[in-house]
């Protein structure tokens, strides 16, 4: 592997003359090396809001990457082949340099953790309690007029509140 920061691309010398398996042993090598990235800086978490004109909270699950280098940012949101948003963070005292956070939500966060499941370390048991927490609390599935049955709703707060117990 070429550690040289001035190149933007990765060559793998391991997967050379791979043919076919080239590509396939690359997302696994990206992939795992986003794990490592997510286990060490990142935050896996089901957002609530209340918002004044609804009957009831709003859930999301997002997955955020905090880092002062862009580019690492971005090679994550390539790795795990989603719609990321990358937001700058305003400078303060406390933090006086460029700092960024990368933001994927619902069915992008639930796909790349999915993903990211089997390389995860540290961040394993909350990512499988996310992952249950989208399946069974229906996040994808929008209320309606009529809303969600109260079991629905007992299940995304029971979730929500047992993936923040973790942290």
């Amino acid at each position: 592997m070429n550690f040289n920061n001035s190149q933007t691309s990765l060559s793998y010398p391991m997967a050379s003359g791979l043919d076919g398996q080239t590509s396939h042993l690359r997302n696994i090598i990206e992939l795992a090396w986003t794990a490592g990235f997510v286990d060490g800086e990142g935050c896996i978490h089901i957002s609530k809001q209340q918002l004044k004109q609804r009957r009831n909270p709003t859930y999301r699950l997002t997955l955020t990457v905090g880092q002062n280098h862009r580019g690492s940012l971005e090679r994550v949101a390539r790795a795990l082949n989603a719609p990321a948003r990358i937001y700058t963070v305003k400078r303060s005292l406390q933090m006086n340099r460029d700092s960024f956070v990368l933001s994927v939500n619902d069915q992008d966060a639930h796909r790349a953790l999915g993903e990211l499941l089997p390389y995860l370390g540290r961040k394993a048991p909350e990512a499988k309690i996310a992952i249950e927490a989208y399946d069974l609390g229906q996040l994808s599935v929008h209320p309606g007029p009529k809303g969600h049955a109260p079991a629905i709703w007992k299940i995304r707060e029971s979730y929500r509140l047992k993936l923040q117990r973790m942290k």
